[in-house]
């Protein structure tokens, strides 16, 4: 039926089974996003509703914490409606947790 809906094989059927296709590879690592930024946006408007802050998630490398992102984040913090959350990480993990909405903004060489 999901085949029928997106208008392409998914699945290769074979005797070992099911496989999936490049068009299904594709369509699971979108997928995987889509359902991830769902769980992000369930636990944000949660988050919310709890404490009446906004989240807002900084991702960051060690060597940018000696620049410019220290006075980001006291003047972040002086916000009563934003509650800051840090996280160390690459910049491969960076760009993962942006696109799957884990971070806002990131800081990565």
């Amino acid at each position: 039926q999901l085949e029928q809906e997106v208008g392409t094989e998914l699945f290769e059927r074979n005797s070992r089974g099911l496989q999936l296709t490049p068009s299904g590879i594709f369509f699971q690592q979108h997928a995987i996003q889509i359902l991830e930024k769902v769980e992000v946006t369930i636990e944000a408007t949660r988050h919310m509703a709890r404490n009446k802050r906004q989240l807002f998630g900084i991702g960051f490398v060690p060597s940018v914490f000696y620049g410019q992102l220290p006075m980001l984040v006291r003047d972040l913090r002086q916000m009563d409606n934003v509650e800051l959350s840090l996280a160390e990480l690459t910049t491969v993990q960076q760009i993962q947790a942006l696109k799957a909405g884990r971070i806002d903004m990131g800081f990565g060489r």
